[in-house]
C-alpha cells in the first residue's frame, strides 16, 4: 500500500525535503504526520493545510496560525475560500455551533486575521442552508436565557447552552418570511432585547448571551401571548429544560 509505505518512510526521514515529498506522494493526512515527527516546520504545516479535510481545518485554525502558516497571503486566501465554499460546508455536515466554537477559539488567538474570522461567520450562516422555511406564518420564538443555560455543553468545550440557543434563534429569525415575535425568558419575558431578523446569526447569539441569568419560567412566553391576545401560527421553545 503506497500510503502505508510513505508513512513508514516518514518515520525515518531526517530532512524537511524528504518529509514533504513523502507527505505529498503518500497524500498523508494531519493525523498521521504530526505524531511521528520530532520537529515540524512552517513548510510542513503549510503542506498539511492544503491536505486538511474540512473538519480538520476548522478545528486547527489556531494551530495553523501558531505555526506561521497564515503569514503567507496565499494560505489565508486558501483557508477563506475553503471555509466559505458552499458545497464544502454542506458536505461537511458540521453542526452550526462547531463554527461558533471555532470562531471563539480563533478570536482568542494571537493577532487573528479578520478575513478568517469573517469566513467563519459566513460559514456559520451557510451551515443553515438546509433549514426549511416556515413560510408565511406568524412565529413566536421563546428562548431560555436563564442561569442554567450559561453552562458549557461539555467539559471539553467553551460553548454554552445559551450560545447554541442564540445561534438557533438567529437562524430562525432569518428564515421566517412573515412576522416573528422573539420572547427570550428567564423568570419572565425579557422585553426590549433588540433582536432583529436583519442581524447576522452571531450578532443575535451575542445579544442572547448578554441576557443570561435568573430562574426558569418555561410558561412565561405563552402567558405573554395569552395576556395580550396575540395569536401565532407556530411557537418554538428553545430550552435546556432545567
Amino acid at each position: 500500500n503506497p500510503q502505508i509505505r510513505a508513512f513508514e518512510l516518514l518515520k525515518r526521514a531526517t530532512t524537511e525535503d524528504e518529509q514533504l515529498t513523502l507527505i505529498r506522494e503518500g497524500q498523508l493526512p494531519y493525523e498521521v504526520v504530526v505524531p511521528p515527527l520530532k520537529k515540524t516546520t512552517p513548510q510542513i504545516w503549510m503542506e498539511l493545510l492544503h491536505r486538511a479535510p474540512y473538519m480538520n481545518l476548522l478545528r486547527n485554525l489556531v494551530t495553523f496560525a501558531r505555526h506561521e502558516v497564515f503569514s503567507q497571503e496565499e494560505n489565508v486566501r486558501y483557508a477563506v475560500e475553503r471555509l466559505t465554499n458552499p458545497t464544502a460546508v454542506a458536505r461537511s455536515k458540521v453542526l452550526p455551533f462547531r463554527f461558533f466554537d471555532a470562531w471563539q477559539a480563533y478570536q482568542r488567538s494571537d493577532a487573528p486575521d479578520s478575513r478568517i474570522a469573517d469566513a467563519l461567520r459566513a460559514a456559520l450562516e451557510q451551515s443553515f442552508v438546509n433549514m426549511p422555511s416556515l413560510g408565511n406564518r406568524k412565529v413566536c420564538i421563546g428562548t431560555d436565557v436563564s442561569g442554567s443555560m450559561t453552562g458549557a455543553i461539555s467539559e471539553k468545550s467553551s460553548t454554552t447552552c445559551i450560545d447554541i440557543a442564540g445561534i438557533f434563534t438567529g437562524a430562525l429569525l432569518r428564515c421566517v418570511e412573515d412576522r416573528v415575535i422573539a420572547l427570550p425568558f428567564n423568570t419572565g419575558v425579557v422585553p426590549n432585547c433588540g433582536l432583529s431578523s436583519r442581524d447576522d446569526i452571531l450578532v443575535t447569539a451575542e445579544k442572547i448571551q448578554r441576557l443570561g441569568g435568573g430562574g426558569t419560567a418555561v410558561g412565561a412566553p405563552i402567558e405573554y401571548l395569552l395576556d395580550r391576545k396575540i395569536a401565532v401560527d407556530v411557537f418554538i421553545g428553545i430550552t435546556d429544560n432545567e
